[in-house]
């Protein structure tokens, strides 16, 4: 699997924000950002799936605790196309 920007160290706290932007492949079949310490401790999973996995224009959201993957968010409302610039803006709150 290809692996495009990997940032370390963010050190985020609430009130502040994370803006991800960039182009979307034209044959992407589907993306992942992952934000936490590691892989096994994700405080997200954000999986937007163009057309993989037998899912059509969905996105899928969880976490990872030690290993363990948190429940599922499934959300069908799919703004990004593929070919174009696409900007994820993520808040922390409390």
């Amino acid at each position: 699997m290809a692996c495009g920007l990997v940032t370390s160290n963010l050190n985020l706290q609430p009130g502040e924000g994370l803006r991800v932007r960039g182009e979307v492949a034209p044959n992407t079949k589907s993306f992942v950002l992952n934000l936490g310490n590691d892989s096994n401790n994700l405080c997200l999973h954000f999986n937007l799936r163009f057309d993989i996995h037998g899912d059509t224009n969905t996105i899928v959201c969880s976490s990872k605790d030690g290993g363990a993957r948190g429940t599922e968010q499934w959300e069908s409302a799919f703004p990004f196309q593929p070919g174009s610039v696409t900007e994820l803006c993520i808040s922390f709150d409390q």
